[in-house]
């Protein structure tokens, strides 16, 4: 029994392969065999590419215009891709490698943060999202009137002129 479901998985395999591969594997008896070689060849891809995407998260940088939600799409990308070949990055040095990508127009929140215990990536990414809420706002040239009326705030945006 055990024999012939190897066999099967055996057949599978090589079925699944194109003919470069089924060449490369040509003298394997087992899946594992079959593995162990596709293993060897492809491994030096794998460590080629978790270095590229280790450079890649260390060089990024968000260029100022950039918004934050483009930004942090990014960031989780390069993040996925790392953790898809089996470099998962621990979550303080990836709120490390957020803090490094930012320009200077978030170094206050990025000083507050690093000042409190347990911030992680997902509280670091709301932080700076509506950190950038705020900046947007207060570079509006519009003034703006508060007015509170039955214990809820009304916004009333008043552009002004010239």
């Amino acid at each position: 029994m055990w024999e012939k479901a190897q066999n099967l998985a055996f057949s599978h395999a090589l079925f699944m392969l194109d003919e470069v591969h089924k060449h490369k594997v040509a003298k394997s008896k087992t899946v594992v065999e079959i593995l162990a070689i596709l293993r060897s060849e492809y491994q030096f891809i794998t460590t080629a590419n978790k270095h590229y995407l280790k450079k890649q998260l260390s060089c990024l940088s968000m260029g100022e215009g950039i918004l934050m939600p483009f930004h942090l799409s990014n960031f989780k990308n390069l993040l996925s891709q790392l953790e898809r070949i089996g470099c998962k990055v621990a979550d303080d040095d990836a709120v490390l490698a957020l803090f490094n990508s930012l320009p200077p127009t978030f170094d206050a929140i990025i000083k507050l943060l690093e000042v409190m215990e347990n911030v992680t990536l997902e509280k670091a990414k709301q932080a700076l999202f509506n950190e950038e809420l705020l900046q947007k706002q207060k570079s509006d040239k519009s003034d703006a009137l508060f007015a509170s009326k039955g214990g809820g705030v009304i916004l009333l945006i008043i552009p002004t002129t010239g």
